[in-house]
């Protein structure tokens, strides 16, 4: 024997008491019954509370929007005849009103023309009349797990979408201190190697003018270190201020013959005038020539 129905009328629907007082450890689902139907509603409401559902009725399509604004249900079971606005016109509304909101429409009308329309309308399933009780009770579930992974999925995106940006922005962060701790240090250098050129070039013409004077062997020996010297350290602030200059900047490269034989010998003369200021012997051996002669890559 069926119990009454103890609720308001369906054109009034109401928050079940779950809903009203505090909530409980595990929210059941809250689904709405939109049917015009009394008895079906009463035997849909009976199959599903012994389920653990929590329940809101409608008995018209315009009942079951204002229901679905009010209560926020988690599942809409949407019979397809009703007075008003029937079911399908019904469904387009909620799904419009909420897309991830899961909709199960209830019809007698199995032709293929219908369940397209439901489908069309935005529909999740559809059930046949009279209802399969087991099958409904399956369809829900299966419907409700459907949509809490949807809904986790999406979660989860927004979740990893608000860490990528927060990295972003944190890589921008650091990226924008790089180039500014790049351009101090280019001003650094181009700052210290304008600094060090300067005195060295006085020191330099000062030792060429020293050259001219009468001159021991022994003084000609060490003007020459210090002016070699001298010319070395020049170079090497040329060079660190060319590698400064080529930072950034798109080079090419070709291939090109190296003269080994013009490269020895100049490496060994530069060494040899540096052993000679210092008093020391160099001493070098025949070197095989390389087979097949030798390239190499050159910057353009």
């Amino acid at each position: 024997m069926l119990r009454p129905n103890p609720h308001p009328p369906a054109s009034s629907p109401a928050v079940p008491e779950a809903q009203a007082g505090s909530p409980s450890p595990e929210k059941k689902p809250l689904l709405l019954i939109a049917d015009d139907e009394p008895s079906q509603r009463l035997l849909t409401r009976y199959a599903l509370e012994r389920e653990g559902y929590q329940l809101v009725e409608a008995d018209s399509g315009l009942a079951c929007l204002e229901a679905a604004s009010r209560y926020q249900p988690d599942m809409v079971l949407l019979d397809a005849v009703m007075p008003d606005l029937d079911g399908f016109e019904c469904c387009r509304r909620l799904h419009a009103q909420n897309p991830d909101l899961p909709i199960l429409i209830v019809t007698s009308l199995e032709d293929e023309t219908f369940v397209n329309e439901a489908f069309a309308a935005g529909a999740s399933d559809y059930i046949p009349k009279p209802i399969h009780w087991s099958v409904l009770k399956r369809r829900l579930r299966h419907l409700l797990q459907a949509n809490q992974a949807q809904r986790r999925l999406q979660q989860l995106n927004q979740e990893l979408e608000a860490k990528v940006q927060e990295r972003t922005a944190q890589l921008a962060c650091q990226v924008a201190d790089l180039e500014q701790l790049n351009r101090l240090k280019d001003h650094f250098l181009a700052t210290v190697s304008h600094e060090l050129c300067t005195p060295l070039t006085k020191i330099k013409l000062a030792l060429e003018l020293l050259r001219r004077t009468p001159l021991n062997e022994k003084q000609r020996q060490y003007h020459d270190i210090a002016l070699q010297e001298c010319e070395a350290e020049i170079q090497l602030i040329n060079r660190l201020l060319d590698l400064q200059g080529l930072e950034g900047k798109d080079l090419g490269s070709a291939v090109a013959a190296i003269d080994l034989p013009h490269l020895w010998h100049s490496l060994i003369e530069s060494v040899q005038q540096c052993t000679q200021a210092r008093s020391l012997t160099l001493q070098v051996g025949d070197l095989p020539p390389p087979p097949g002669g030798f390239t190499a890559i050159r910057s353009s």
